[in-house]
């Protein structure tokens, strides 16, 4: 009961990090208020002859663009294993890089990202403002770029407290949330408008948000506006898997759990076809009014498709589908029943895979149509735990902490019989799916705590030397297909890295009392 409870608490502490309130109307034809930008006011790379803008509840696909049920499946690459990797990570509010020996790259960072193919994307203190700037290893030597020099400034009179967001007029959670492209060519972010009138935020009196877009080009940056605002927040941008569109939020203020709206826009990526697209009211399901208070856990599964978990101020959430196709202001039910935790999207059978319970009681893991409405199924009545699904296996564990892995069909019944994976972890256990999906990495936090990494098909990969040992919580982040690297948490915790392309990997220490990770990523140095 603590476990569900703490659970619970968990995910209402990450809700803090969503974008909560939206604007207060109905959602039917909303009044715009947040406005695209003329095309003249663009930088040199959005053409003289874009189409007119558009601004409408629903986008229209046009021919160009993918149908709206077509899944992006993922590729497995390789890498040069001949080239020494470079891992960055966060210490001490700077920005690290490991190559030899750990090196600092950066001071007073405050918001960061990393790309797949190993530039680092990251918001900086410099003088009276936050500057977006991006770092890459060339040659074993940094290269940093600003890509905007002027991304929030400070104001001439911040507000009374202690609160660093106050110094900039903007709450932090709205400062927050880089989101790169698909194709690892451009970065979208939240950005200040100083020239705006200020509204009353959860710290006062703040500036608007305004959508915006750089290149990741050191030559080209070009720092442009897609989505002006004068109203309220416009943050946590998210790209379409196409790379066509960003979706992103609006709210008032980020508030402190649920209880606050969430309405959803997107634009196009040379800043046309803004449109709302549904939020903050989601409509009636079988007689009972849903609403995003908040909604969280954003992701689009297809060009067209954006699924959600929204809060209703009870002890569970819903889970969503908005269909830009549908010709409608309101989402589709996924699923009505889930915890609080995280649900999963097994891309591969196009279902999700989440936890459902009743008073915190564990009920096991169900799997919903991404397609349509329809009776969830029962995958396995003894999962206590989620931990994450790739193409179309799932993995969890169950109430004697002992993971398992189950694939899954298109039906949501299981295809061959539960695989288990390894010995049973701690109750805080981390396991991670490389992004290739051929290996798990496992943190287990118990007497003899030591990370473990394992194939797909359940087998253990034999790695030489001492498994780290920490006291404390730690996260495991892949670097790429190849390597594993472990963070610990806090106190004298170590960063550990696992080169799986090595003929015999072994566990190497980065760095020692390393504060906490980012996404971790590496990239060789002769880039």
């Amino acid at each position: 009961m603590q476990r569900y409870l703490l659970a619970a608490l968990v995910v209402i502490l990450t809700g803090l990090l969503i974008a909560a309130c939206g604007d207060t109307t109905s959602p039917v034809n909303p009044t715009p208020t947040i406005t695209p930008v003329p095309a003249t006011t663009k930088a040199v790379q959005v053409s003289p002859t874009a189409p007119p803008l558009v601004i409408a509840p629903v986008t229209t696909p046009t021919g160009s663009q993918q149908p709206a049920k077509t899944t992006v499946q993922p590729v497995a690459t390789t890498i040069n294993t001949s080239s020494p990797r470079t891992i960055f990570y966060y210490k001490d509010e700077a920005l690290w890089y490991s190559g030899a020996t750990p090196k600092k790259l950066t001071d007073n960072v405050f918001s960061y990202v990393l790309t797949s193919d190993g530039k680092a994307v990251f918001l900086q203190k410099v003088n009276k403002t936050l500057q977006l700037k991006m770092a890459q290893i060339k040659d074993n030597h940094p290269l940093i770029t600003t890509l905007d020099d002027r991304a929030f400034a400070e104001r001439a009179m911040p507000n009374t407290g202690s609160n660093p967001d106050n110094n900039y007029g903007v709450e932090s959670r709205a400062i927050s949330g880089l989101g790169i492209s698909p194709d690892q060519t451009q970065v979208a972010y939240a950005r200040a408008n100083q020239s705006g009138v200020t509204f009353e935020g959860l710290l006062g009196k703040v500036y608007p948000t305004e959508i915006w877009v750089a290149n990741l080009d050191p030559a080209n940056p070009a720092p442009r506006k897609l989505v002006a605002n004068d109203k309220d927040y416009a943050a946590r941008p998210v790209w379409s898997s196409d790379g066509n569109r960003i979706a992103f939020i609006r709210t008032t203020f980020f508030g402190t759990g649920a209880g606050y709206e969430t309405a959803f826009w997107s634009v196009y990526k040379d800043g046309t076809r803004l449109s709302f697209l549904t939020g903050p009211e989601l409509g009636t399901v079988n007689g009972t009014k849903y609403t995003a208070l908040p909604a969280y856990n954003i992701r689009w599964i297809s060009p067209l498709e954006l699924s959600f978990q929204a809060a209703n101020q009870t002890a569970k959430t819903s889970l969503w589908v908005h269909d830009i196709t549908s010709n409608s202001d309101f989402p589709r039910s996924v699923a009505l029943d889930l915890s609080w935790e995280r649900a999963y999207y097994c891309e591969q059978v196009r279902r999700f895979v989440y936890i459902n319970d009743i008073n915190f009681k564990p009920l096991g893991i169900f799997t919903a149509n991404a397609d349509k409405t329809e009776t969830p199924v029962a995958l396995d009545p003894t999962a206590t735990a989620l931990l994450g699904c790739y193409g179309d296996n799932v993995l969890y564990k169950d109430a004697n902490n002992q993971l398992y892995l189950q694939s899954i069909k298109a039906n949501g019944s299981s295809t061959t019989p539960k695989r288990r994976i390894g010995n049973p972890v701690s109750d805080n256990a981390v396991a991670v799916f490389s992004p290739d999906g051929n290996y798990i990495a496992i943190f287990s936090n118990t007497s003899t705590p030591a990370m473990t990494i394992f194939r797909a098909n359940g087998s253990q990969v034999n790695i030489k030397g001492t498994a780290p040992r920490f006291k404390s919580f730690s996260s495991i982040g892949w670097s790429d297909n190849q390597m594993a690297v472990l963070i610990g948490g806090s106190d004298s915790a170590q960063g550990i890295g696992v080169d799986l392309a090595s003929n015999e990997p072994e566990f190497r220490i980065i760095d020692d009392n390393i504060q906490e990770a980012l996404l971790l990523v590496s990239e060789p140095n002769t880039r």
